[in-house]
């Protein structure tokens, strides 16, 4: 068994895993909220974090339909050659949606709802096997520990 810096979230036989991290950024809030906490952030650094949700959701919602239209007119029992060309292109189209996905998780929540909504995208997607999984898990951390110090 590996041996891990004392204090570390790895100490020895208790592994931290990705999804008891999301399960602390779901539970975040409330315990913020009992043991009291930072001030809230100001108006304009909340305008900021809604304009930029504003713009991550429809990015992510148009690669989801962009994703669901290739699927609809994807012709069945094609030559290899032609289905090789079909997953290339599908396979464009998920990188785009995995990359919007990303980005929406590394917006920050302006409000408790857009943190809901991000979390739920996060589970449905297994968002922590990402590429960037690490930073989206810490910025919902983040999103959780500052909506929940708003008053």
């Amino acid at each position: 068994m590996r041996a891990h810096a004392p204090g570390s979230l790895l100490m020895a036989g208790a592994a931290l895993t990705r999804r008891d991290l999301l399960a602390g950024a779901a539970a975040a809030p409330s315990a913020l909220a009992l043991r009291g906490s930072a001030a809230s952030p100001p108006p304009g650094q909340r305008q900021e974090a809604r304009s930029a949700w504003d713009e991550a959701l429809p990015a992510l919602t148009r690669a989801e339909e962009e994703i669901a239209a290739f699927k609809r007119a994807e012709p069945k029992g094609v030559p290899f050659a032609v289905q090789w060309e079909l997953d290339e292109a599908f396979s464009d189209l998920a990188s785009a949606q995995n990359a919007a996905l990303e980005a929406l998780l590394l917006t920050p929540a302006p409000d408790a709802a857009a943190l809901a909504a991000k979390l739920a995208r996060a589970v449905a997607e297994m968002a922590w096997e990402l590429p960037e999984g690490e930073a989206t898990m810490a910025c919902i951390a983040a999103d959780a520990a500052a909506l929940a110090s708003q008053p």
